[in-house]
């Protein structure tokens, strides 16, 4: 079986036309920066949730109808693995090889859901311990149509399970920094998020000195020009006060 790892431009999908056409729902228009299909994935062995140490950069490919797994020997040895009868042959932009392994896989996709489960058997392509990767695993679209992903380029978003998030620029998840940064975010409990954003709100607001004349005379109608003499002396005396206080 010859897996094609290349951009498909039509949207013919031999026998299983229907359920798969649903991947793309819509073209990338003309003119727009093309995004990337990329989310984080935690590997689960024995239906335990694993270290952050183990957290994959995820691309969901909608040019491949295969799964691929680029695991190091060490890595691999995390996971059960059955050998092909025969070798499977792969064709990319980079050039052609085969894989004679898969593996047995549970993702958890927290970006979509912190509790559902993902399974899939990828091909593995064994790689040394000092190459770097663009991807630790694609997902191909025949595995996607399980998942019920939907990847919409006309409004830059994939969904799965009517959970829906933003593709992503091209250069984004690089970097085992932000790849572990951006799961520890989707992983975040919601009181917690909240809060932060709420902070983060407050840090980034720009608070301008305000004009306590115009707001005496706009919002003070009913006081004399005695009274709002008074209430203007006891504003100004605070602001003072809090004035010198922050230094």
């Amino acid at each position: 079986m010859v897996h094609n790892c290349k951009p498909i431009k039509g949207v013919e999908f031999s026998e299983r036309k229907e359920l798969l056409a649903t991947l793309r729902k819509k073209v990338v228009r003309q003119g727009e920066k093309k995004r990337k299909t990329v989310v984080v994935a935690l590997p689960l062995f024995d239906n335990k949730v694993t270290g952050e140490q183990h957290v994959l950069r995820v691309l969901f490919d909608s040019g491949s109808d295969g799964d691929i797994f680029f695991a190091t020997k060490k890595m691999l040895k995390l996971f059960e693995t059955m050998e092909n009868a025969y070798p499977t042959k792969w064709g990319t932009s980079n050039g052609s090889f085969e894989t004679r392994k898969i593996a047995m896989m549970r993702l958890l996709l927290p970006e979509f859901s912190q509790s559902k489960i993902f399974d899939l058997t990828p091909d593995v392509k064994v790689v040394d311990e000092s190459r770097s990767v663009t991807y630790d695993l694609i997902v191909g679209i025949q595995t996607m149509a399980l998942w019920n992903c939907i990847l919409d380029f006309g409004k830059q978003e994939m969904t799965i399970d009517e959970v829906t998030i933003a593709m992503r620029q091209p250069d984004a998840l690089n970097g085992r920094k932000v790849l572990l940064n951006t799961y520890r975010e989707a992983t975040e409990p919601l009181a917690t998020k909240e809060e932060t954003e709420r902070v983060t709100r407050i840090l980034d607001a720009k608070y301008e000195k305000a004009d306590l004349p115009k707001i005496v005379e706009e919002n003070c109608p009913h006081l004399d020009e005695s009274q709002k003499g008074a209430l203007l002396e006891l504003l100004q005396r605070h602001e003072r006060e809090a004035r010198a206080m922050d230094w």
